[in-house]
This record gives structure tokens, sequence and C-alpha cells, in this order.
């Protein structure tokens, strides 16, 4: 089946895409301390989607989120409909911080995050 072959082909590349963006973003992640990145801590695809969530010690999500807001970075807070989870994780601020990446996007946009978030965590 030729189409199919297409296919899986170019899912293989979108995959590939994903992981690298990832990787960096969780490279970035887990070099900073302060940091705590739930979930497991590698941007591969068969263990994780590049959706992550995370908090920064002594700094309110609201308040990291809002100031990325001047360098065009967009980075979500909040429960994202999952309190008692936040909760069970022991996540007493209610709050988490959350980026996601997917095949649309480039490195350099990746780096940009990186780059505003290691500006104001």
């Amino acid at each position: 089946n030729v189409f199919g072959g297409r296919f899986d082909a170019m899912f293989a590349m979108i995959t590939a895409h994903e992981e690298t963006l990832a990787a960096r973003f969780v490279e970035f992640l887990t070099s900073k301390s302060n940091v705590r990145l739930l979930g497991p801590k590698t941007g591969e695809a068969q263990v994780r989607t590049p959706t992550f969530s995370f908090t920064v010690q002594g700094q309110p999500s609201a308040e990291i989120a809002t100031r990325m807001a001047p360098s065009g970075v967009a980075i979500g807070q909040g429960n994202f409909y999952a309190p008692r989870l936040l909760q069970a994780l022991g996540i007493t601020e209610g709050s988490v911080l959350r980026a996601s990446m997917v095949h649309y996007n480039t490195v350099e946009e990746v780096d940009r995050l990186i780059a505003a978030l290691d500006e104001v965590v």
C-alpha cells in the first residue's frame, strides 16, 4: 500500500521532529534545580507527548506566565481541570505551568521559549 507507506514515513518524521523539540526542552527543565517537571523526564514519543507540566519552587505559576508575556512567548498556567491530581502530587499552590510543542514548531521557537523561561526562573 503506497499511500499507507507514505503515511507511515510522514508520521515517523513528525515523531522524530517532536522528539528533538521535546528533548531540548526536557534538558533545559531538568537542568534547573528549582524546576519540577511532572511526568517522565524524557522527550521520547513512546513515553510521553511533547506537553510538559512543571512548577518553579517559590514562584507562583500565574506570576511566571505573566512575566513571560513581554517576550512574546506564551505558556499556560492553571490546574487544567485536574485539581485533585495536583493535590495528590503535592502541588499545594494548585497551579502548574504548561508548555506544548507539535510538528509545526521549530527548534528556534523552542529556543525562544527556553530563553524567555530562563529569564524568569
